[in-house]
């Protein structure tokens, strides 16, 4: 858990913004009713607030050698989702009203654990299930949340341009269902959030229909997180 006061995320009277970093079990203690509101206590006691959850590390992350295993299991799995949804049902019930909530994932896997189209195809299924979960809670509780992606050396997602592909993979997801359902238009869009990009791949490389979501373009090229978001059509 990290902590600090920071102006631009000041929440009404909150002051203290927290990060949390929880594990797969971590998470299931703090689910639990009577350790979830006790810790809502804590914050209101302390003038905190939680905005975002590192949801990386699925198990031990220090004193232990991780290595590539910090990325398992990844999100061909079950255990991805059932983990990243349950993170998504407590950030629901603590980030406050008018406070964008986040929670920071694997860049879908370890590049090696990777090994026919058919875990890829898995991920991505895996992750618009994760997508429609994230829909589902931020309808119920009124919160605007996202999932963030972050691309890192020597995984499935290192490189922008491994990026930009799976995104257009996620569209081509999204068009097939739209198909196969007869919709006029899709029921749920995917944007995505450069943190750095030039101009040239914006021009050329981003699709139009992401192109209008993404920020000011900032300095040079670099890994960026996808925040997947979702909106009625």
């Amino acid at each position: 858990m990290f902590t600090g006061a920071d102006e631009d995320l000041v929440a009404g009277d909150l002051v203290g913004a927290v990060g949390l970093r929880l594990g797969a079990d971590a998470a299931r203690e703090l689910s639990e009713p009577a350790t979830l509101a006790g810790f809502r206590r804590w914050l209101d006691a302390e003038q905190c607030y939680v905005f975002t959850i590192n949801g990386f590390p699925y198990g031990r992350f220090h004193g232990t050698r991780v290595k590539e295993q910090v990325y398992a299991p990844d999100w061909t799995t079950h255990e991805r989702v059932a983990y990243t949804n349950l993170l998504f049902d407590l950030l629901g019930e603590i980030v406050p009203d008018g406070v964008e909530g986040s929670v920071s994932t694997v860049p879908v896997s370890f590049k090696e654990f990777i090994q026919s189209p058919q875990q890829v195809r898995a991920a991505r299924e895996n992750l618009w299930k994760c997508v429609e979960h994230i829909e589902r809670v931020g309808r119920r509780t009124g919160k605007t949340l996202h999932l963030g992606l972050e691309p890192e050396p020597l995984c499935y997602l290192e490189t922008t341009a491994e990026a930009v592909e799976f995104i257009e993979q996620m569209r081509a997801d999204l068009e097939l269902e739209h198909a196969r359902l007869g919709l006029a238009e899709p029921e749920r869009s995917v944007f995505v959030q450069a943190e750095t990009i030039e101009d040239d791949f914006l021009a050329e490389v981003v699709p139009p229909f992401l192109a209008a979501w993404l920020p000011p373009v900032l300095t040079a090229l670099a890994a960026f997180t996808l925040l997947f978001y979702t909106e009625d059509g």
